[in-house]
């Protein structure tokens, strides 16, 4: 309907010629309504690695608020080697995530993010300030939520940590650490 009216010679297209405008400013839905209606599904591949993405909120007016469902699995680490060095080195595995994520911008442009699920590692192989980190199994499940910008950021986690086949080797052989299963719990 839109395109048709944007299309035709000489007509310029005006929002209040759509019902649904009209009812919003005569008071018959509400914002709130509308927001409800807004929904995105998306069903894709990042890198090959399987991707469900189901958003029931959708907000972009005024301010970004999004929120919904996110599944990924077998995401190869090693596709962000390039981007993750010098800083990680190696970045080797498969990850996935399935949970809850909301994330919004306030009108300052300041960002808030919530993962409420679990995040997966299989295979891993992370190196950070030369300091090997090897892992056959993680699973993390809890909340992660991040406010703020820069200095001002505050990070807050709360969950459960399990792991199997944990490596971790220190600069220069100083000192190597191997447990069999690992078990992390708290905020």
């Amino acid at each position: 309907w839109v395109l048709a009216h944007k299309l035709k010679p000489g007509k310029k297209f005006d929002m209040h010629e759509l019902p649904i405008v009209r009812d919003y400013e005569s008071g018959k839905v509400t914002k709130e309504e509308l927001d409800a209606l807004s929904t995105c599904d998306m069903h894709a591949a990042i890198n090959d690695a399987p991707l469900e993405l189901h958003l029931d909120r959708l907000q972009v007016a005024r301010q970004l608020d999004l929120g919904g469902t996110l599944r990924l699995s077998g995401f190869d680490l090693g596709r962000l080697a390039a981007l993750l060095a010098p800083t990680v080195q190696p970045a080797t595995g498969k990850a996935g995530l399935d949970g809850r994520l909301q994330f919004s911008l306030d009108a300052d442009g300041n960002p808030r993010a919530a993962y409420d699920g679990r995040i997966e590692l299989a295979d891993a192989d992370v190196g950070v300030a030369a300091t090997a980190i090897r892992e056959q199994r993680a699973v993390w499940q809890g909340k992660l939520a991040y406010t703020g910008r820069q200095a001002g950021a505050t990070v807050s986690v709360d969950g459960t940590l399990d792991g199997k086949g944990l490596a971790v080797e220190l600069p220069q052989g100083a000192m190597a650490v191997k447990a069999g299963q690992l078990q992390l719990k708290g905020p």
